[in-house]
This record gives C-alpha cells, sequence and structure tokens, in this order.
C-alpha cells in the first residue's frame, strides 16, 4: 500500500507530465490528436485534484479545504447526471464523468498553477 501511495505521490508532482506522456502514447498508438488530448485530460484530472489537495493543507493546514474541492465535483457529478435524466429519459455513467473530468482539468489547471506560485514564494 505504501509503493502505491508513493507512485501517487510522484505522478502528483508533474501532472502535465504525465499529460504529455500519456498524450504521446495514445497518438502513437491512434494515430488521432483528438482522442490522445481527452485521455491525457481524464488522466490529469484526477492527478491535479491529487496535487491541489496536497497544495491545499499544505497552505491552510486544514484537510476541509481540499474535501470541499471533492465536493464540489461530486455535486457537479449530481447536477449533470440528473440533466441526463430529464433530457434523454436515461443516465450514461461514463459521459458524466467525462464532463466531469475535462471540466475539472479546464478549471482545475488555473488553480494548480496558482497553486503552485503560491507555494513556492
Amino acid at each position: 500500500m505504501q509503493a502505491v501511495q508513493q507512485m501517487y505521490e510522484w505522478l502528483t508532482f508533474m501532472p502535465f507530465l504525465f499529460f504529455a506522456i500519456i498524450w504521446l502514447v495514445v497518438y502513437l498508438f491512434t494515430g488521432k490528436h483528438r482522442t490522445a488530448a481527452y485521455a491525457g485530460m481524464d488522466v490529469t484530472a484526477f492527478l491535479l485534484l491529487g496535487s491541489i489537495f496536497n497544495m491545499l493543507y499544505k497552505l491552510s493546514g486544514s484537510p476541509w479545504t481540499g474535501w470541499g474541492l471533492v465536493f464540489v465535483f461530486l455535486l457537479a457529478g449530481g447536477f449533470i447526471g440528473r440533466r441526463q435524466e430529464r433530457r434523454k429519459s436515461g443516465f450514461n455513467m461514463l459521459l458524466m464523468l467525462r464532463t466531469v473530468s475535462r471540466t475539472g482539468f479546464v478549471l482545475m489547471t488555473p488553480l494548480y498553477l496558482l497553486l503552485l506560485l503560491l507555494t513556492l514564494l
């Protein structure tokens, strides 16, 4: 278990490096830029969440700020799922997870950069 934790800590150290690696691997297999970018975004969003959680904990000293971010993602997933249910009379879990993941990537990237600057100062 400790080896998994250490590997995750290493991967969250530089999540955008991991984005580039995922993008390159998927692009080499599929030859499609868009598919590679989406795969990189989906994986990197998970790593960004861990990085931001850790940086918020270091800055505030309270783990609740990071859990608040997780709560926002859970709320977003609930709202997206409800919207799907009303519009399409069905719920697609994969579509909801992709939407939350990609929106999270777009929103967490500037937050990660801002927190990185604050922790370095």
